[in-house]
């Protein structure tokens, strides 16, 4: 079957659906990579002829994915419908927002120990952190053996709350923050310095469902 003996896509697709066969043009595809792909019940059209082609084409510029460039994933089929000569289907699209997690996690240092701020670096994804990580900044003054012990104290003491504020997030992709409290953010209780981490920033996935439906040229 060739462009010649049906010279234009609805009499192929007409013809091609005439006794109940499924016509479908199907994708997926993100991050860069995907692809589009013709097949009449279930079989997959491996080497497409000129019109084929040119229906796949039509289905992909009107999907508008161009060469699935970005951060998204996209899974979708259309069928070929005789009784409205369109193809119709349903797209699903998941890409990733970036929000702010509100919480409140403790820092505590010893009092008389002197720094001035403190960098606490996070980077999670979707099952787990990656890196957590806790390092006083000295501008003026000795670093000694104590702000090691002090930075492992306050890295193994964050790490459980951190998972716990992760795990609470539906549909988390991924942590990401670095967070600086200055000495003078500290507040002063008994022999320790205390402050409370109220936010990080966060990204999750969220996904939508479409209807489509594409006219053929006539």
């Amino acid at each position: 079957m060739t462009h010649k003996d049906y010279p234009t896509m609805t009499e192929y697709c007409q013809k091609i659906t005439e006794n109940g066969q499924q016509l479908c043009v199907s994708w997926n595809g993100g991050h860069d990579s995907g692809y589009f792909e013709m097949s009449i019940n279930e079989e997959i059209i491996d080497t497409p002829d000129d019109l084929q082609n040119a229906i796949i084409d039509l289905i992909a510029d009107n999907t508008d994915y161009g060469s699935f460039a970005g951060s998204f994933d996209t899974e979708g089929e259309v069928y070929y419908n005789p009784a409205t000569k369109c193809f119709e289907g349903n797209d699903r699209y998941t890409d990733t927002r970036e929000e702010v997690k509100e919480c409140s996690m403790e820092v505590r240092v010893p009092r008389d120990i002197w720094f001035d701020s403190i960098d606490i670096q996070l980077h999670a994804d979707e099952m787990e952190i990656e890196e957590l990580s806790a390092f006083m900044v000295i501008k003026d003054g000795a670093r000694t053996r104590q702000h090691d012990v002090i930075e492992a104290t306050l890295q193994k003491a964050l790490i459980p709350q951190f998972t716990n504020e992760i795990e609470s997030i539906k549909d988390i992709s991924g942590a990401w923050d670095v967070i600086t409290i200055n000495y003078k953010d500290f507040s002063a209780e008994k022999s320790e310095l205390v402050f409370y981490i109220k936010k990080f920033d966060y990204s999750f996935y969220f996904s939508t469902d479409s209807e489509i439906k594409i006219d053929l040229p006539n």
